[in-house]
């Protein structure tokens, strides 16, 4: 499926509806990095003393609208596109509910730009997005739960493997004041724990909530 499509979609419910017939858990985790600018932060950098007119000139509309439009924008049309499956899970007359899951980014929560700009905006975006749709279906008395995940380095293929991330991390990132607490990048099982505990029963009275699982990198990170 590809997110940022309406008719990609459309026949990715249309599948789920004909094998399935209801939709338990859905989780959004497509995203993109986007441009990054490492003369930011690189105060040598000869790009540094004019960063106005470097990012004017190297940015674009276009690029910033990729970037929003797959990690701010998509989880509306998916979480939206589904809807109706995700009502059609949960047994009427009881408390159970469905449950979204968002994966947002601890840059979301840091004013650091690390390099790049778009990245977090977009991020923050989806936090905000997460809180408006559990507020606007406990409104509506839609049994759907909307709930958001900020990971920290984890391997993916965004972010690289387990040990390019062990060296990066070991040090402050490119733009960062500090490396994470911790040291060391996250383990599969620290996300999906975090996931499952939002998916399953153990999550039910969980609601508009945004999980920063990060290693205590945004902590130190203004």
């Amino acid at each position: 499926m590809d997110v940022a499509d309406k008719e990609s979609i459309r026949k990715a419910v249309q599948v789920v509806d004909q094998n399935e017939g209801k939709l338990n858990i859905l989780v959004n985790n497509a995203g993109i990095a986007g441009p990054y600018f490492p003369y930011i932060s690189d105060e040598d950098a000869p790009e540094h003393s004019r960063m106005g007119d470097f990012l004017f000139e190297e940015s674009s509309f276009e690029a910033w609208i990729k970037v929003l439009q797959t990690n701010t924008v998509a989880p509306f049309f998916v979480t939206t596109g589904f809807l109706s499956l995700l009502q059609r899970g949960v047994h009427s007359g009881t408390d159970e509910t469905a449950s979204v899951i968002n994966i947002s980014s601890a840059a979301a929560s840091m004013m650091l730009t690390m390099n790049n700009f778009a990245y977090p905006v977009s991020k923050a975006g989806i936090d905000h997005l997460s809180k408006s749709m559990a507020t606007q279906f406990a409104v509506c008395k839609i049994p759907v739960r909307v709930n958001c995940i900020e990971p920290g380095l984890f391997p993916s293929e965004v972010m690289g493997s387990k040990e390019e991330l062990s060296k990066l991390t070991r040090n402050p990132m490119p733009g960062a004041f500090h490396p994470a607490p911790m040291l060391r990048p996250g383990k599969n099982e620290e996300i999906s724990t975090a996931a499952l505990f939002l998916a399953s029963p153990a999550g039910g009275f969980t609601n508009g909530i945004v999980l920063r699982v990060d290693g205590g990198l945004a902590l130190v990170n203004p």
